[in-house]
């Protein structure tokens, strides 16, 4: 569990993509674009 932490970490602290996990804890890549992400998704 821990370790998956970490790499959750890493993972998000990359600049050019964002990664997260969806409701089935399927990892998918998000584009760093957040107002169009966020302002869509309300």
């Amino acid at each position: 569990m821990l370790e998956d932490l970490m790499i959750i970490v890493e993972l998000e602290q990359r600049p050019i993509k964002h990664f997260k996990a969806n409701k089935n804890g399927i990892f998918y890549e998000v584009h760093v674009d957040y107002k169009d992400h966020y302002s869509s998704t309300k």
